[in-house]
């Protein structure tokens, strides 16, 4: 009985098969190109980056020293932002200075919210 004969697939089918998997793994690669390296001055500003997690340890820094260090995370004046706090923090001169206090009250405004959130969840059974 030939092979053929009884439906089974051809060896021309499993080539195609073959081939349209490669083509599909290839595409794939093309697409997960690796992201370009972050550097100068048009750094993009993720609310979950390292920019945003280094400002919420300095928020928390401030509130764990009592003011003494870090940065207080109810500073809101865009000018005090923009012409102090940004200049004395070398970490956050590759994000755009004139973005840098919407990034700044955004990501403070989050973190209020998380801080009051997390206050008021209760640790075990009660």
């Amino acid at each position: 009985m030939n092979f053929r004969s009884r439906g089974g697939p051809s060896s021309s089918s499993i080539t195609t098969r073959k081939k349209s998997a490669e083509s599909t793994s290839n595409n794939k690669r093309q697409k997960t190109a690796a992201p370009p390296l972050e550097q100068g001055e048009d750094v993009i500003w993720k609310t979950n980056g390292p920019g945003a997690k280094r400002l919420v340890a300095l928020f928390r820094l401030f509130l764990e020293s009592d003011g003494k260090l870090g940065i207080d995370p109810q500073e809101r004046n865009s000018k005090k932002i923009r012409d102090e706090i940004y200049p004395a923090f070398p970490e956050f001169h590759c994000y755009k200075q004139n973005r840098f206090s919407f990034n700044y009250i955004s990501t403070a405004n989050k973190f209020d919210v998380a801080f009051e959130k997390e206050g008021t969840r209760k640790i075990g059974t009660v």
